[in-house]
């Protein structure tokens, strides 16, 4: 249970991180679908560095299948 607790936490940093800055909508997840809705009305390019690192991280915490 340990384990997967400690991937909501880091979900749960991640978000807080990336939700500082102002956006038309916040990240409200780190499953592929959250993702692409928050770039989509965000307007964030799929290859820009900030989108890249949350795929990256949410694949490392199993968040996205």
């Amino acid at each position: 249970m340990s384990e997967f607790n400690n991937r909501i936490a880091a979900q749960r940093d991640i978000l807080l991180i990336v939700n500082i800055t102002s956006w038309k909508e916040e990240l409200f997840g780190l499953s592929s679908g959250a993702i692409e809705r928050w770039r989509n009305v965000n307007k964030i390019q799929r290859d820009s560095m900030l989108a890249e690192l949350i795929q990256e991280a949410a694949s490392k915490l199993f968040f996205i299948k």
